[in-house]
């Protein structure tokens, strides 16, 4: 093999290794989302079924945590599409691609950023809400 048929095929190796680990991340993250949001939903779902009044507090939090994953699944969804459309964009070959890259990765970095903080949020959201709970039902 001469030196361009290998550089053509690392290129068509780390092309095919980047859209495997993009799918994985993907994947990854819409089930932890996923995850969270159920944890969130079912735990106010749960507290809702006790009619206790003085859970009420609790349900918020859990339904703001509901709403975070749901919203964080919302930005996933945007930061895949940026990034994907500067990667169409260069197999299309369209005009002056690196700044069209650059503008779209970075829109794709910060709608990463918020998707991952509204999970964080979520999370913490959920931790709250059940040191909450333990606090009420132990007194």
């Amino acid at each position: 093999m001469t030196q361009e048929e290998l550089d053509l095929e690392r290129t068509k190796h780390g092309c095919q290794m980047f859209v495997e680990l993009s799918k994985a991340q993907i994947e990854f993250s819409a089930k932890a989302l996923q995850g969270l949001f159920i944890l969130n939903g079912g735990a106010a779902t749960a507290v809702i079924a006790t009619k206790t009044p003085q859970y009420s507090g609790l349900i918020l939090l859990f339904a703001l945590g509901a709403l975070a994953a749901a919203l964080g699944m919302g930005a996933g969804y945007f930061a895949n599409g940026f990034i994907g459309d500067t990667w169409r964009a260069y197999i299309e070959d369209v005009d002056n691609w690196k700044a069209y890259h650059k503008d779209k990765e970075y829109k794709g970095k910060i709608w990463k950023g918020i998707s991952v903080s509204l999970a964080v949020a979520s999370a913490l959201l959920f931790a709250i809400a059940l040191v909450v709970f333990c606090c009420i039902h132990t007194h």
